[in-house]
């Protein structure tokens, strides 16, 4: 169920001690399993469903794009390989891809952890959302 899928991406995201790129692929997943049904735009009906249910900070407005052009430049196979230098000092480099990676992976943990405390607080096992973008939660039966 999408709501497995989701505590399954949480405990994936666990289990590393550095980052993987499938963290994101797995989180992505998860956040659409939840919000978007297939014939959605995924980006702009999540970004549009977050709001809804969990809000967005006015200085995060983009946060969705952000997380999703780093998704596609993973599923692509388009996100640079960066090497960790053997020295406790590192690059200007690897710094930017640990920011450009981690940041809108936080975010994006943090929306689906507001989005499971917001189904588990309301006992709902999925939702349901009407033409603009009004929620209603179905109830655990």
């Amino acid at each position: 169920t999408p709501i497995q899928r989701a505590i399954f991406s949480l405990f994936e995201l666990a289990r590393y001690e550095e980052f993987n790129l499938a963290e994101v692929l797995y989180i992505s997943q998860a956040l659409e399993g939840l919000m978007v049904k297939k014939e959605d735009p995924v980006q702009r009906t999540l970004a549009k469903r977050i709001r809804v249910i969990v809000g967005v900070p006015a200085s995060h407005q983009n946060w969705v794009r952000d997380f999703y052009d780093l998704r596609s430049t993973i599923a692509h196979g388009n996100y640079p390989i960066v090497r960790h230098k053997t020295s406790h000092e590192e690059s200007a480099e690897v710094s930017q891809y640990h920011e450009d990676y981690f940041v809108p992976l936080v975010r994006a943990v943090a929306a689906l952890l507001g989005i499971l405390q917001d189904m588990i607080l309301e006992g709902a096992s999925e939702y349901r959302f009407e033409q603009h973008e009004t929620v209603s939660r179905v109830r655990v039966v």
